[in-house]
């Protein structure tokens, strides 16, 4: 059985936190979500790996380097999903899994994908209208509707197919994306609904929460580094090699910590948090329900939840995230219901003594001493006094 994973794009929704880097490549629990996405293949014995890539594509190289049973190809515009399988169909010589290379999709889901010739991984939503909604009748897939502003279903297609090799070379035919292939051949080909509730994705910034805590809830207690004897570590909590935990700190899991990062004396670390590589904690700070990528550094006295904070970013003593809800026009134009704390884009600089809530901060921003910010969106690169 051969794969291709789409990874070509961007991500758009999810900026500040793409701005540097595409989609795919966003750590959850302590790995890309796309080697979440080839970890899933591999454990199902899927070896012949086809990754199509465009956005940023020099990352996504490098980080693909490590593996030896993965093909790269290029999509030399990113004009949708039935152009991006259209890059890889040289290469295909059987039926094959198309994976997105953005979202989590399980082992176990891949295996039943597999079982199935002609089949869309699907689940159910609350959130329906921004995924493809399918009618079902007797397990088979009748019609899909894209994204549609009234959904009549909250059945969704998981992005995931199955497809026979004959059919496969048909998918560029109908158009840019693969649902403009399937509209054209549910008509006439069946195509069976795979049901899975272990696929997970991230259309906004925030939706990386719940992608990391159902990600954290796979992990296994792994104790790497140098820990203090006064430190307390209950649950799962999956050290890297090189952390370092001082006296009187407190981790309580699920949680991952990247190598290299010190958490100083008397620090409090809730369940689902990730933290990035190379990062600092000071004393007498508390993050909770956050996701911190790599090298960020954090003064004393900070409390931290429900939040993600992207890589470089420089935080001020006593420094408060906390969650707000409410509605958020995005740069995008769209008017969503949200629920969260802070965004952070890479390389910002926070202030001392701000406090933040249901906040989108820009990469490079750099906001000044004693700020109070609630259901406000920051630019890339503003300075806010």
């Amino acid at each position: 059985m051969q794969a291709i994973i789409l990874a070509a794009g961007e991500g758009s929704r999810l900026r500040p936190l793409t701005q540097n880097r595409p989609k795919a490549l966003l750590p959850v629990a302590g790995k890309p979500i796309l080697g979440h996405v080839i970890a899933s293949l591999h454990a199902a014995e899927v070896h012949d790996i086809i990754v199509v890539v465009g956005y940023r594509s020099e990352m996504v190289m490098r980080y693909l380097a490590q593996y030896n049973d993965i093909k790269v190809v290029h999509q030399k515009t990113q004009l949708g999903t039935a152009d991006a399988v259209a890059a890889a169909l040289p290469f295909v010589t059987g039926d094959l899994l198309i994976l997105p290379g953005d979202n989590y999709i399980s082992v176990s889901s891949i295996m039943d994908l597999m079982h199935h010739t002609n089949a869309i991984l699907v689940t159910r939503s609350k959130d329906s209208t921004q995924y493809g909604i399918l009618t079902i009748k007797e397990e088979q897939i009748v019609a899909i509707h894209e994204k549609p502003k009234h959904a009549t279903s909250m059945t969704i297609s998981c992005g995931a197919y199955h497809i026979s090799h004959d059919l496969c070379a048909l998918i560029p035919s109908y158009g840019y994306d693969i649902t403009d292939f399937l509209e054209a051949t549910l008509s006439h080909v069946p195509f069976t609904a795979v049901y899975t509730s272990e696929w997970g994705d991230a259309i906004w910034p925030w939706h990386l929460l719940g992608l990391n805590d159902l990600l954290l809830s796979q992990i296994i207690a792994v104790k790497n580094g140098q820990i203090s004897s006064h430190a307390v570590i209950e649950g799962a909590v999956y050290l890297e090699p090189g952390v370092k935990i001082g006296p009187y700190t407190h981790i309580r899991g699920p949680v991952y910590i990247g190598h290299d990062v010190t958490l100083a004396s008397h620090i409090s670390i809730g369940s689902g948090c990730s933290i990035g590589a190379r990062s600092y904690i000071s004393p007498f700070t508390s993050v909770s329900n956050s996701l911190m990528m790599e090298d960020v550094i954090i003064s004393e006295q900070c409390c931290i939840s429900d939040s993600v904070i992207g890589e470089n970013v420089r935080m001020g003593a006593s420094v408060r995230m906390v969650e707000g809800i409410g509605a958020l026009k995005m740069p995008q134009g769209e008017l969503v219901d949200t629920q969260f704390g802070v965004i952070v884009g890479a390389g910002t600089h926070i202030g001392s003594c701000s406090t933040l809530s249901h906040t989108i901060i820009g990469a490079e921003a750099d906001l000044g001493i004693g700020l109070n910010l609630s259901s406000c969106i920051i630019e890339n690169q503003v300075q806010v006094r």
